[in-house]
Protein backbone atom coordinates (compact mmCIF):
# COMPACT_ATOMS: atom_id res chain seq x y z
CA UNK A 1 0.00 0.00 0.00
CA UNK A 2 1.58 3.50 -1.21
CA UNK A 3 1.39 6.14 1.30
CA UNK A 4 2.07 9.90 0.97
CA UNK A 5 2.71 12.43 3.59
CA UNK A 6 2.06 15.79 3.10
CA UNK A 7 3.89 18.46 5.40
CA UNK A 8 3.43 22.29 5.09
CA UNK A 9 6.99 23.98 5.08
CA UNK A 10 7.27 25.49 8.31
CA UNK A 11 9.75 25.66 11.28
CA UNK A 12 7.95 23.65 13.92
CA UNK A 13 5.92 21.77 11.88
CA UNK A 14 7.79 20.00 9.28
CA UNK A 15 10.76 19.20 12.28
CA UNK A 16 8.50 17.69 14.34
CA UNK A 17 6.70 15.97 11.98
CA UNK A 18 9.73 14.58 9.54
CA UNK A 19 11.81 13.48 12.65
CA UNK A 20 9.13 11.72 13.95
CA UNK A 21 8.35 9.84 10.51
CA UNK A 22 11.91 9.25 9.74
CA UNK A 23 13.25 8.11 13.14
CA UNK A 24 10.27 6.49 15.11
CA UNK A 25 7.89 5.48 12.25
CA UNK A 26 10.15 4.24 10.05
CA UNK A 27 9.43 0.84 9.83
CA UNK A 28 6.39 2.05 7.02
CA UNK A 29 6.76 2.34 3.80
CA UNK A 30 6.18 6.14 3.19
CA UNK A 31 7.21 9.37 0.64
CA UNK A 32 7.21 12.39 1.82
CA UNK A 33 6.12 15.41 0.31
CA UNK A 34 6.92 19.45 1.69
CA UNK A 35 4.42 21.19 0.64
CA UNK A 36 5.67 25.12 0.03
CA UNK A 37 3.03 28.01 0.11
CA UNK A 38 3.85 31.32 -1.09
CA UNK A 39 8.02 30.06 -0.93
CA UNK A 40 7.72 29.70 2.89
CA UNK A 41 10.93 28.66 4.42
CA UNK A 42 12.07 25.70 3.95
CA UNK A 43 13.17 23.78 7.31
CA UNK A 44 16.41 21.67 6.92
CA UNK A 45 15.51 17.94 6.56
CA UNK A 46 16.58 15.28 9.39
CA UNK A 47 19.75 13.11 8.45
CA UNK A 48 18.70 10.47 5.84
CA UNK A 49 15.40 11.91 5.23
CA UNK A 50 14.72 12.74 1.16
CA UNK A 51 11.31 14.45 0.42
CA UNK A 52 9.75 15.81 -2.77
CA UNK A 53 8.45 19.43 -2.78
CA UNK A 54 5.07 20.91 -3.75
CA UNK A 55 5.12 24.20 -4.68
CA UNK A 56 1.78 25.54 -4.23
CA UNK A 57 0.25 29.55 -4.38
CA UNK A 58 -2.31 30.94 -2.05
CA UNK A 59 -4.95 31.72 -1.60
CA UNK A 60 -5.15 30.56 -5.05
CA UNK A 61 -3.26 27.96 -7.00
CA UNK A 62 -2.63 27.65 -10.66
CA UNK A 63 -4.25 24.93 -12.70
CA UNK A 64 -0.90 23.15 -13.13
CA UNK A 65 -0.37 23.68 -9.28
CA UNK A 66 -3.30 21.74 -8.77
CA UNK A 67 -2.45 19.09 -11.41
CA UNK A 68 0.95 17.84 -9.68
CA UNK A 69 -1.27 17.85 -6.51
CA UNK A 70 -3.84 15.42 -8.40
CA UNK A 71 -0.93 13.33 -9.61
CA UNK A 72 -0.02 12.67 -5.70
CA UNK A 73 -3.76 11.81 -4.57
CA UNK A 74 -4.14 9.48 -7.80
CA UNK A 75 -0.47 7.96 -6.95
CA UNK A 76 -1.13 6.96 -3.90
CA UNK A 77 -3.38 4.77 -1.59
CA UNK A 78 -3.63 7.13 1.39
CA UNK A 79 -2.60 10.86 1.22
CA UNK A 80 -1.95 12.11 4.91
CA UNK A 81 -2.07 16.03 5.75
CA UNK A 82 -0.06 17.23 8.08
CA UNK A 83 -2.12 20.29 8.84
CA UNK A 84 -4.78 20.76 5.83
CA UNK A 85 -2.69 24.04 4.33
CA UNK A 86 -3.43 23.68 0.75
CA UNK A 87 -5.12 26.14 -1.21
CA UNK A 88 -9.20 27.30 -0.78
CA UNK A 89 -9.43 26.59 -4.30
CA UNK A 90 -7.92 23.48 -4.17
CA UNK A 91 -10.30 22.21 -1.44
CA UNK A 92 -13.31 23.07 -3.68
CA UNK A 93 -12.13 21.58 -6.75
CA UNK A 94 -11.74 18.74 -4.68
CA UNK A 95 -15.15 18.93 -2.99
CA UNK A 96 -16.98 19.27 -6.73
CA UNK A 97 -15.13 17.41 -9.04
CA UNK A 98 -12.97 14.67 -7.55
CA UNK A 99 -14.76 12.93 -4.64
CA UNK A 100 -12.49 9.55 -5.51
CA UNK A 101 -9.54 11.84 -3.90
CA UNK A 102 -10.91 12.43 -0.45
CA UNK A 103 -11.79 9.21 0.49
CA UNK A 104 -7.59 8.69 0.40
CA UNK A 105 -7.09 11.59 2.94
CA UNK A 106 -6.09 11.28 6.34
CA UNK A 107 -6.33 14.90 8.22
CA UNK A 108 -3.57 15.23 11.32
CA UNK A 109 -4.90 18.98 12.52
CA UNK A 110 -2.52 21.25 14.30
CA UNK A 111 -4.76 23.79 15.15
CA UNK A 112 -4.37 26.53 13.12
CA UNK A 113 -5.85 24.43 10.04
CA UNK A 114 -8.63 23.57 12.15
CA UNK A 115 -10.01 27.08 13.50
CA UNK A 116 -7.97 29.95 11.31
CA UNK A 117 -10.65 29.45 8.59
CA UNK A 118 -13.15 30.32 11.27
CA UNK A 119 -11.22 33.55 12.53
CA UNK A 120 -10.06 35.31 9.39
CA UNK A 121 -11.69 37.17 6.68
CA UNK A 122 -15.00 39.52 7.13
CA UNK A 123 -17.72 37.07 8.09
CA UNK A 124 -20.60 38.67 6.04
CA UNK A 125 -18.24 39.06 2.82
CA UNK A 126 -20.01 36.43 0.45
CA UNK A 127 -16.90 35.43 -0.62
CA UNK A 128 -15.48 34.61 2.40
CA UNK A 129 -18.91 32.74 3.29
CA UNK A 130 -18.80 30.64 0.24
CA UNK A 131 -15.67 29.52 0.35
CA UNK A 132 -15.90 28.53 4.14
CA UNK A 133 -18.93 26.69 3.30
CA UNK A 134 -17.11 24.43 0.69
CA UNK A 135 -14.39 24.33 2.95
CA UNK A 136 -16.18 22.67 5.57
CA UNK A 137 -17.71 20.52 3.01
CA UNK A 138 -14.40 19.29 1.82
CA UNK A 139 -13.51 18.79 5.70
CA UNK A 140 -16.80 16.90 6.62
CA UNK A 141 -16.01 14.54 3.54
CA UNK A 142 -12.42 13.39 4.48
CA UNK A 143 -12.66 10.20 6.23
CA UNK A 144 -10.16 10.36 9.28
CA UNK A 145 -9.11 13.20 11.74
CA UNK A 146 -6.54 13.33 13.84
CA UNK A 147 -6.34 15.09 16.78
CA UNK A 148 -3.22 16.70 18.70
CA UNK A 149 -4.71 18.14 21.49
CA UNK A 150 -8.01 16.50 23.71
CA UNK A 151 -9.51 20.18 23.35
CA UNK A 152 -9.51 19.62 19.27
CA UNK A 153 -11.89 16.44 19.10
CA UNK A 154 -14.68 18.77 20.65
CA UNK A 155 -13.72 21.36 18.11
CA UNK A 156 -13.86 19.21 15.36
CA UNK A 157 -17.42 18.13 16.14
CA UNK A 158 -18.92 21.54 16.52
CA UNK A 159 -16.76 23.44 13.77
CA UNK A 160 -16.41 21.13 11.27
CA UNK A 161 -19.74 18.66 12.43
CA UNK A 162 -17.81 15.63 10.22
CA UNK A 163 -18.64 11.98 10.87
CA UNK A 164 -14.72 10.90 10.36
CA UNK A 165 -13.58 8.12 12.69
CA UNK A 166 -11.30 10.48 15.45
CA UNK A 167 -8.26 9.45 17.00
CA UNK A 168 -6.05 11.72 19.25
CA UNK A 169 -2.35 11.44 19.46
CA UNK A 170 0.51 14.08 21.00
CA UNK A 171 2.69 15.14 18.16
CA UNK A 172 6.13 13.91 18.91
CA UNK A 173 7.09 17.88 20.12
CA UNK A 174 5.32 18.10 22.86
CA UNK A 175 6.17 15.16 25.55
CA UNK A 176 9.40 15.93 24.44
CA UNK A 177 9.76 19.36 25.06
CA UNK A 178 10.72 18.73 28.51
CA UNK A 179 12.23 21.62 30.77
CA UNK A 180 15.08 20.00 32.71
CA UNK A 181 13.23 21.19 36.60
CA UNK A 182 16.11 19.53 38.36
CA UNK A 183 17.18 21.76 40.56
CA UNK A 184 14.37 24.47 39.54
CA UNK A 185 12.54 25.62 42.76
CA UNK A 186 9.55 28.20 41.69
CA UNK A 187 9.64 31.66 43.72
CA UNK A 188 6.73 33.29 44.57
CA UNK A 189 6.37 36.11 42.30
CA UNK A 190 5.42 38.66 45.33
CA UNK A 191 8.41 37.99 47.40
CA UNK A 192 10.79 38.10 43.76
CA UNK A 193 9.60 41.46 43.88
CA UNK A 194 10.10 42.54 47.05
CA UNK A 195 13.23 42.16 47.07
CA UNK A 196 13.67 44.12 43.92
CA UNK A 197 13.83 41.69 41.13
CA UNK A 198 12.43 42.28 37.57
CA UNK A 199 8.94 40.27 36.71
CA UNK A 200 9.42 38.49 33.79
CA UNK A 201 6.16 38.80 31.46
CA UNK A 202 5.73 36.83 27.76
CA UNK A 203 3.55 37.75 25.02
CA UNK A 204 2.49 34.80 22.65
CA UNK A 205 5.51 32.70 20.92
CA UNK A 206 5.51 33.97 17.74
CA UNK A 207 4.77 36.75 14.76
CA UNK A 208 0.88 36.50 13.99
CA UNK A 209 -1.47 38.50 13.39
CA UNK A 210 -4.22 36.44 15.41
CA UNK A 211 -2.48 36.77 18.19
CA UNK A 212 -3.43 40.33 18.55
CA UNK A 213 -0.39 41.22 20.16
CA UNK A 214 -1.35 44.94 20.44
CA UNK A 215 -4.47 44.17 22.63
CA UNK A 216 -1.79 42.03 25.40
CA UNK A 217 0.93 45.15 25.07
CA UNK A 218 -1.84 47.93 25.77
CA UNK A 219 -2.98 45.86 28.75
CA UNK A 220 0.35 45.55 29.69
CA UNK A 221 1.28 49.38 29.84
CA UNK A 222 -1.18 49.81 32.77
CA UNK A 223 1.82 48.43 34.53
CA UNK A 224 5.13 50.32 32.63
CA UNK A 225 6.64 51.96 35.85
CA UNK A 226 6.85 48.77 37.90
CA UNK A 227 9.97 46.85 37.70
CA UNK A 228 8.96 44.09 34.72
CA UNK A 229 10.84 43.09 31.59
CA UNK A 230 7.82 42.12 28.71
CA UNK A 231 9.43 39.41 26.56
CA UNK A 232 7.80 39.26 23.22
CA UNK A 233 9.30 36.45 20.92
CA UNK A 234 9.42 37.37 17.40
CA UNK A 235 11.23 34.40 16.26
CA UNK A 236 9.33 33.54 13.55
CA UNK A 237 6.00 33.51 11.64
CA UNK A 238 4.97 37.14 9.34
CA UNK A 239 8.34 38.97 9.42
CA UNK A 240 6.49 42.57 8.48
CA UNK A 241 3.66 41.74 12.00
CA UNK A 242 6.97 41.37 13.64
CA UNK A 243 8.39 44.61 12.43
CA UNK A 244 5.21 46.50 13.83
CA UNK A 245 4.79 44.49 17.14
CA UNK A 246 8.64 45.04 17.44
CA UNK A 247 8.09 49.09 17.32
CA UNK A 248 4.91 48.92 19.17
CA UNK A 249 6.55 47.19 22.29
CA UNK A 250 9.37 49.03 22.15
CA UNK A 251 7.59 52.25 21.72
CA UNK A 252 5.78 51.50 24.93
CA UNK A 253 7.69 49.79 26.99
CA UNK A 254 11.35 50.84 26.17
CA UNK A 255 14.32 49.14 27.46
CA UNK A 256 12.00 46.91 29.53
CA UNK A 257 10.95 45.51 25.82
CA UNK A 258 13.04 42.23 24.51
CA UNK A 259 11.76 41.15 21.59
CA UNK A 260 13.89 38.01 19.95
CA UNK A 261 14.17 38.03 16.05
CA UNK A 262 16.30 34.61 15.85
CA UNK A 263 15.31 31.31 16.20
CA UNK A 264 16.46 30.64 19.66
CA UNK A 265 18.59 27.11 20.03
CA UNK A 266 16.11 24.37 22.35
CA UNK A 267 18.37 25.06 25.78
CA UNK A 268 18.31 28.46 25.18
CA UNK A 269 14.53 29.10 24.60
CA UNK A 270 13.91 26.79 27.68
CA UNK A 271 16.30 28.55 29.63
CA UNK A 272 14.08 32.28 28.79
CA UNK A 273 10.94 30.11 29.67
CA UNK A 274 12.51 29.64 32.94
CA UNK A 275 13.01 33.10 33.93
CA UNK A 276 9.31 33.66 32.71
CA UNK A 277 7.09 34.71 35.64
CA UNK A 278 3.93 35.37 33.79
CA UNK A 279 2.81 33.53 30.12
CA UNK A 280 -0.21 35.13 27.96
CA UNK A 281 -1.94 33.49 25.18
CA UNK A 282 -3.98 35.45 23.58
CA UNK A 283 -5.90 33.48 20.85
CA UNK A 284 -9.30 31.66 20.81
CA UNK A 285 -8.10 28.44 19.52
CA UNK A 286 -5.75 26.18 19.95
CA UNK A 287 -1.80 27.11 19.37
CA UNK A 288 1.52 27.64 21.60
CA UNK A 289 1.31 24.00 23.12
CA UNK A 290 5.10 23.46 22.96
CA UNK A 291 5.15 26.97 25.00
CA UNK A 292 2.56 25.80 27.45
CA UNK A 293 2.82 22.85 28.55
CA UNK A 294 6.28 23.48 29.66
CA UNK A 295 5.20 26.53 31.54
CA UNK A 296 2.41 24.29 33.33
CA UNK A 297 4.96 22.13 34.43
CA UNK A 298 6.90 24.92 35.56
CA UNK A 299 3.63 26.08 37.49
CA UNK A 300 4.00 29.67 36.06
CA UNK A 301 0.66 32.16 35.84
CA UNK A 302 -0.81 31.87 32.50
CA UNK A 303 -3.28 34.05 31.32
CA UNK A 304 -5.37 33.05 27.91
CA UNK A 305 -9.00 34.65 26.77
CA UNK A 306 -11.87 33.31 28.93
CA UNK A 307 -13.32 32.05 25.48
CA UNK A 308 -10.38 30.19 24.44
CA UNK A 309 -10.51 26.47 23.70
CA UNK A 310 -7.86 25.80 26.00
CA UNK A 311 -9.21 28.09 28.85
CA UNK A 312 -11.89 26.01 29.07
CA UNK A 313 -10.11 22.39 28.46
CA UNK A 314 -7.28 23.59 30.84
CA UNK A 315 -9.57 25.01 34.07
CA UNK A 316 -11.76 21.74 34.36
CA UNK A 317 -8.56 20.63 36.10
CA UNK A 318 -8.66 23.18 38.82
CA UNK A 319 -8.70 27.15 37.70
CA UNK A 320 -4.99 27.73 37.13
CA UNK A 321 -5.44 29.79 33.95
CA UNK A 322 -6.41 33.25 34.42
CA UNK A 323 -8.55 35.98 31.78
CA UNK A 324 -6.45 37.90 29.87
CA UNK A 325 -9.23 40.40 30.18
CA UNK A 326 -8.27 40.58 34.18
CA UNK A 327 -4.82 42.34 32.87
CA UNK A 328 -5.07 46.27 33.08
CA UNK A 329 -8.02 46.03 35.14
CA UNK A 330 -6.59 44.56 38.42
CA UNK A 331 -3.67 45.76 40.51
CA UNK A 332 -0.15 45.20 40.17
CA UNK A 333 0.16 43.02 43.16
CA UNK A 334 -3.29 41.03 41.82
CA UNK A 335 -0.99 40.32 38.44
CA UNK A 336 2.15 38.97 40.28
CA UNK A 337 0.09 36.69 42.82
CA UNK A 338 0.66 33.09 42.16
CA UNK A 339 -2.57 30.97 41.70
CA UNK A 340 -2.76 27.02 42.60
CA UNK A 341 -1.88 25.04 39.40
CA UNK A 342 -1.42 21.69 41.14
CA UNK A 343 -4.06 19.90 40.05
CA UNK A 344 -3.60 21.04 36.01
CA UNK A 345 0.16 20.27 36.66
CA UNK A 346 -0.97 16.68 37.42
CA UNK A 347 -3.13 16.21 34.60
CA UNK A 348 -0.52 17.76 32.12
CA UNK A 349 1.71 15.51 33.26
CA UNK A 350 0.12 12.81 33.37
CA UNK A 351 -1.02 13.16 29.29
CA UNK A 352 2.52 14.05 28.64
CA UNK A 353 3.85 10.63 29.92
CA UNK A 354 2.25 8.31 27.60
CA UNK A 355 4.20 6.42 24.75
CA UNK A 356 2.74 8.91 21.89
CA UNK A 357 4.12 7.02 19.29
CA UNK A 358 3.02 3.72 20.62
CA UNK A 359 -0.08 5.66 20.06
CA UNK A 360 0.73 7.00 16.45
CA UNK A 361 1.93 3.54 15.30
CA UNK A 362 -1.99 1.91 16.26
CA UNK A 363 -3.28 5.01 14.45
CA UNK A 364 -1.50 4.51 11.48
CA UNK A 365 -1.82 0.65 11.90
CA UNK A 366 -5.92 1.17 12.45
CA UNK A 367 -5.74 3.25 9.14
CA UNK A 368 -3.86 0.96 6.76
CA UNK A 369 -5.89 -1.94 7.97
CA UNK A 370 -9.56 -0.32 7.27
CA UNK A 371 -7.99 0.76 3.60
CA UNK A 372 -7.01 -2.24 2.88
CA UNK A 373 -10.55 -3.83 3.34
CA UNK A 374 -12.02 -0.92 1.50
CA UNK A 375 -14.05 0.54 4.97
CA UNK A 376 -13.08 4.04 4.32
CA UNK A 377 -16.22 6.46 3.11
CA UNK A 378 -17.18 9.64 2.60
CA UNK A 379 -19.96 10.98 4.43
Amino acid sequence: MKIAHMIPAHPVLQNEMTKMLAVDLKSYNFDIFIVQLNNAPIAELPKGVEASLLRMSAPISTAEENKKLYAILNMYDIVIFHSFQIPANSKVLISLFHHEYLKKIVWIEWGYDLYIERMSGIKGELAYRIKLLITKIFEKRVPYFVAIHPADIGAYHEIIKGKAKVFFALYRGQNTIKPDLNGYRKTMMARRSERGEAIYIQVNHRADRILNHKEVLSRLYAYKDENIRVFVPLCYGDKEYGDEIEEYALKLFGSKAICPREVMPYDEYMAYLMRVDIFIMNSERQVGLGNIHPMIRMQKKIYMPESSVLFKYFNQYGNGIQDVKMIGKERYSDLIKDVDMNALCEHVNDYLNVDSIHEWRGIFDQIIEDFSKGKTSVS
